[in-house]
């Protein structure tokens, strides 16, 4: 969408307003210019992490997942930009 627009990052002010006042569709027009990441991990770090987001947030979901992440980034970066 936002190739469409001509714009290297979308926000949902950029988007017509129809899509705009559909939820569904904002979020993903939004998501979709999101950086995704891949990575294989050894399975003791998996577990410790699955036991960490239980604990944290009350169950492991891909949700629960997706914010422990970004707090974990976001954590590691601002420990980085200290140094």
């Amino acid at each position: 969408m936002s190739e469409w627009l001509g714009k290297p990052k979308l926000e949902r002010r950029d988007l017509p307003a129809y899509f705009r006042n559909l939820s569904f569709y904002s979020k993903y027009y939004e998501e979709s210019q999101m950086a995704r990441v891949c990575l294989i991990i050894p399975r003791d770090i998996l577990d410790r992490f699955q036991r960490a987001v239980v604990k944290r947030y009350g169950a492991f979901s891909a949700g629960n997942a997706k914010r422990a992440t970004e707090e974990a980034l976001r954590t590691w970066i601002e420990a980085v930009e200290k140094q």
